[in-house]
């Protein structure tokens, strides 16, 4: 007896649904689609189309990575106005089960199914396939979660480590530190690691005086509407004038280096860390420009450990499908 599932990756901007058959590879779906988030009052009204236009026959099972914590089967998507709950979804559509599992979490999973070519690697240490795994994801905010394995298998636990307090490594990050605590009551990693980040960096860098914006660039800003594609255009292709951009994106590398770090001692990541979010994949030139290893070994006597587990940045966009995907698979 076969059986269909559907995976989903839920975010604020764009919901993409996938369809699979019984224990079929996750990288090759039967169909495949997104819609964009806020044009539907609900994950159900989005389930219901894909069904119509995809899919008019009976679903099985369906897991659901989504942008937003997961209490007890329900979330609420952090940039929606949505409430998503398992049970209710499993009643509205006649399924056998369905899972919700924070976004994080199902990129956690995905890391198990990832291929040679789905990762970039920063670090080729030996990976040891009994060590603790961390994952940390620079998107829109900077999630994080880490995998802790023991002679039963593995758990999978999400945090709000993204939230935790930012560190300076050195003074100017320091001043950058001061600076935003006139504004902030409390100054995250997420904060100054994200791409809602790079408007406090580069605004930091401008208000301070550290460097300059030419009215050139001023303009383009302004066109674009945001600060983050523009910054990263300029560090990865320097022209003269908009140095500011390449030390935004020099900020923004080194202190994503810092918390790999705190993580990797934190969780002991033998099994590795995996860099995953948007931003990462398209910026992968800067993390040797801009001396991402070097960032990452700066822990004292501990700088030896941290440099002997591995570190890979995820590039396949799909990652929160695949886990989601392989997470069914885990509960069937």
């Amino acid at each position: 007896m076969t059986f269909s599932i559907l995976v989903g990756d839920i975010g604020g901007t764009k919901t993409t649904l996938s369809l699979y058959d019984e224990r079929q590879d996750y990288h090759h779906p039967i169909v495949e689609k997104s819609y964009p988030s806020n044009e539907y009052s609900s994950l159900e009204d989005i389930i219901a189309v894909f069904i119509e236009e995809e899919h008019p026959q009976n679903l099985d099972y369906a897991s659901f990575g989504v942008a937003g914590p997961v209490v007890k089967q329900v979330a609420q998507i952090t940039n929606l106005p949505w409430k998503i709950d398992a049970a209710v979804i499993k009643n509205t559509f006649d399924l056998k089960n369905v899972w919700l599992l924070n976004d994080l979490e199902s990129i956690a999973y995905g890391t198990f199914v990832l291929r040679n070519e789905d990762v970039f690697v920063l670090s080729d240490k030996e990976e040891n396939p009994a060590g603790s795994i961390a994952v940390i994801a620079p998107g829109t905010g900077l999630g994080e979660a880490f995998i802790a394995r023991n002679a039963d298998g593995f758990i999978v636990n999400p945090s709000e480590g993204g939230h935790s307090d930012f560190a300076p490594l050195h003074q100017l990050q320091a001043d950058l530190l001061n600076h935003m605590l006139k504004t902030y009551d409390h100054v995250s990693f997420e904060n100054v690691c994200s791409g809602m980040a790079f408007k406090n960096l580069y605004g930091f860098l401008k208000d301070s005086g550290k460097a300059v914006e030419p009215d050139w660039l001023t303009a383009e800003i302004k066109e674009i509407g945001d600060v983050g594609p523009v910054v990263s255009k300029y560090a990865l292709a320097p022209v003269e004038g908009a140095e500011i951009c390449e030390m935004t994106l020099q900020l923004f590398v080194e202190i994503l280096a810092a918390e790999c770090s705190n993580m990797a001692l934190k969780m002991l990541t033998s099994g590795g860390v995996y860099i995953g979010g948007g931003i990462p994949p398209k910026i992968l030139p800067l993390f040797e420009k801009y001396n991402f290893i070097d960032v990452y070994a700066q822990k004292g006597r501990f700088a030896n450990l941290v440099l002997s587990f591995p570190i890979k940045i995820i590039l396949n966009p799909r990652t929160p499908l695949l886990g989601a995907g392989y997470y069914v698979s885990l509960h069937l």
